[in-house]
């Protein structure tokens, strides 16, 4: 019997959303499908919930001002041969072995053009989702410079990028995508902040 994984999962958004999510939950299938997401279409999950709440709070200062962020946290549920879990090397090594072959097939077709490498990572990530019956794929993104972590001047940072970068040191950032909507269950909301307009 395959075991199942269980995973707390905080998913940041905005208030424009809440109602369609309280009447439909966290639903993969009413997401935006988007070509740069990060590991395909899906709902996206922080391990964290700092980094839920950062990527909500992004969201809203990009709207109109009695747009707030919400944070919503959940337990994703899946079984084991429905999930990959790329900081795994046999996850990684699986996902890499479909990647060299879809890219043979790719190239066969003189035809197919590619906008970004965003739509090719998407494309991949979809493909390899429907064909093995995945459900929830996980990576740790790492970067040099993030706007959740310590503030620095533009000198400091200047000094800091490619320090890091010699240190082999980086900001990480779990996060999850979640493709089918019975894998995410005990939704509720944790921070909800309406902002006073005065």
């Amino acid at each position: 019997m395959d075991s199942k994984i269980k995973i707390e999962g905080y998913h940041g958004t905005i208030s424009s959303y809440k109602e369609s999510i309280k009447k439909e939950g966290l639903d993969p299938e009413k997401t935006n499908k988007r070509e740069d997401h990060w590991l395909g279409d899906g709902v996206y999950f922080f391990e964290k919930y700092k980094m839920a709440k950062w990527w909500g709070n992004t969201l809203a200062s990009k709207r109109t001002s009695n747009i707030y962020s919400i944070v919503y946290k959940t337990e994703i549920e899946v079984l084991k041969k429905n999930m990959l879990d790329l900081d795994i090397s046999e996850d990684l090594d699986k996902f890499g072995d479909f990647s060299l072959e879809l890219d043979k097939e790719l190239k066969k077709n003189k035809h197919l053009k590619f906008k970004s490498q965003h739509e090719i990572r998407g494309l991949f990530f979809n493909y390899y989702k429907i064909k093995n019956n995945i459900f929830v794929i996980m990576n740790t993104f790492e970067k040099e410079k993030t706007t959740y972590a310590k503030h620095r001047d533009k000198k400091d940072l200047s000094n800091q990028i490619p320090l890091f970068k010699a240190l082999g040191l980086s900001y990480k950032e779990r996060q999850i995508c979640v493709s089918n909507k019975k894998c995410i269950k005990n939704i509720e909301v944790i921070d909800e902040k309406e902002i006073e307009v005065i």
